[in-house]
């Protein structure tokens, strides 16, 4: 099973995440909240496959993600950065790149396809549930629900076309 950008994967418990960018060809990034939200290090797909367990997580001082490392016999990420089916490509903007009133679009595995503009970056936000200040975040106004946490940013018409990854 090919895990692209915008799959829903799961934690115990059901803990609905989404996949986001290709890493390598054998890990993708997500949120990094996934790590203290359920202690279990695996995730799944929704119907129970194995899909591989969490590494180098980022939660707090640089950001909020981590790396899951695939099955690689059952699942892996794609072996270009591509969408669904092998549309569009993306790269890895360079630190700095995004500017406020960027266009961007958030690929989740809730909202699907959702679009909006960078309001400020360099954002400290506070997760109360897990006491902790995520620092180096930007903030954007596209559609965001439970579920999407993990899914990446991209320039827009990013699944058509060649395009830049902004993060998660």
């Amino acid at each position: 099973t090919i895990i692209y950008p915008g799959t829903v994967i799961l934690k115990e418990g059901g803990y609905l995440y989404t996949a986001g960018p290709r890493a390598s060809s054998r890990k993708f990034y997500t949120a990094g909240h996934a790590a203290y939200d359920v202690f279990s290090p695996y995730f799944t797909l929704p119907n129970q496959t194995l899909i591989g367990s969490q590494s180098n997580i980022v939660f707090g001082t640089n950001g909020d993600c981590l790396q899951v490392d695939t099955a690689g016999d059952t699942c892996s990420p794609p072996s270009t950065n591509c969408f669904v089916a092998g549309t569009g490509t993306y790269t890895y903007a360079a630190s700095g790149a995004i500017m406020m009133g960027d266009a961007v679009e958030m690929h989740g595995a809730v909202s699907g396809i959702s679009s909006g503009n960078i309001t400020a970056y360099d954002v400290e936000v506070f997760v109360s549930s897990h006491n902790v200040t995520v620092q180096n975040v930007c903030a954007a106004n596209y559609v965001c629900r439970n579920g999407d946490s993990g899914a990446g940013v991209f320039t827009p018409n990013a699944f058509y076309t060649s395009s830049s990854c902004y993060g998660i």
